[in-house]
This record gives C-alpha cells, sequence and structure tokens, in this order.
C-alpha cells in the first residue's frame, strides 16, 4: 500500500514542478511589454500605450475577471493542488495508518500555501521588473498586477489548504477515541 501511495505522491509532485516549469518558460518567451520599441520611435509608442489605455478604460472588467487574470497560472497550479491535496488527505486519514500517516499529512496538507508563497514571489518580482525596466513615471496600474497576483495567491493557498487541515485534523482526533481492533 505505501508502495503505491509513494508513487503517486511522486507521480504528483513531479506533475506539480513540471507545471511550474512550463509556466516559467512561458513567461520568459514573452516580450516585457514595459521595454521600449527598437526604432526609438518615441511617439509612436506614446500612441500605441495611449490606443491600449483607451482600451482598457472602455471595457470594463468584472471582479472576477480581474482576480483569475491577476492570479494566473500560479492560481491554477494552486487550485489544482488544493483539490488533490484534500483527495490524498482524505485517503490517508481514512486508510493509513501508522506513524508515517502522520507525517504524509504534515507533509501533504500545506502544500496549496506553499504554491501560494511561490505566487507572492512571482507577483513581487514582475511589480518590482515594473519599476526597473520604466524609464518614466510609472503608473499605479502597471504595478497593481504584480501586486494583487502577490496578495491573491497566498489567500487562495490558504482557502484551499482549510478543508485538508480540517479533515486532517479532525480524522486525527476520531482515530485517536477508536480503539483498534485486537487481532486473535
Amino acid at each position: 500500500m505505501w508502495t503505491s501511495l509513494r508513487f503517486r505522491l511522486a507521480s504528483f509532485f513531479v506533475g506539480l514542478l513540471f507545471c511550474g516549469s512550463v509556466v516559467l518558460a512561458q513567461e520568459a518567451t514573452h516580450p516585457d511589454k514595459h521595454q521600449a520599441a527598437d526604432h526609438g520611435d518615441a511617439h509612436a509608442v506614446d500612441a500605441q500605450e495611449f490606443a491600449r489605455e483607451e482600451l482598457r478604460s472602455h471595457r470594463q472588467e468584472s471582479y472576477v475577471g480581474w482576480m483569475i487574470r491577476s492570479m494566473g497560472l500560479v492560481g491554477l497550479l494552486v487550485l489544482g493542488a488544493g483539490f488533490t491535496c484534500f483527495v490524498l488527505t482524505l485517503f490517508i486519514v481514512i486508510r493509513g495508518q501508522g506513524p508515517f500517516a502522520c507525517a504524509a499529512l504534515v507533509f501533504i496538507v500545506p502544500i496549496p500555501f506553499w504554491l501560494g508563497l511561490f505566487g507572492t514571489l512571482k507577483g513581487l518580482i514582475a511589480s518590482l521588473q515594473v519599476i526597473a525596466m520604466s524609464d518614466a513615471a510609472i503608473k499605479a496600474s502597471e504595478i497593481s498586477d504584480g501586486v494583487a497576483s502577490s496578495l491573491l495567491n497566498p489567500m487562495l493557498g490558504l482557502v484551499m489548504m482549510a478543508p485538508s487541515y480540517l479533515v486532517a485534523t479532525l480524522g486525527s482526533i476520531f482515530r485517536s477515541f477508536v480503539k483498534p481492533a485486537v487481532k486473535p
């Protein structure tokens, strides 16, 4: 049973690492939208920026849409990890025996929060890159996406970790009251 569980856990973490590397690779291949144009025509760059701002002001975005856009792919990883950790926690609480069950719970339950902290660092780095790459005055809207990502991802990680934490805690308490069957 433990061999199968270890294999599943290892497969899960390899999948998470692969998804994280794909996210980072996609971000590295997209050019930074805040860099100046190569041809040096400042008026063309200003006109393009004005047109983008006008489009943004006319397009109304819902609050939920803004949250999803702000969290990005890290938010999707946190959601997937939260559901997976909940299922694994249920499995371990129901079927787990011995000291390794407790160690597995301590390891598995906080994974969504760890991914949320990864989103925090990613968002802060994005905000600092905007500041570092800007030659002119920075608008708050340029920095707000990174700040929103750095705040929303750990919040989502805590929300996704809470059910697993409750199941692990209540399951452990319940199992401590149940006496094991004595084998003849």
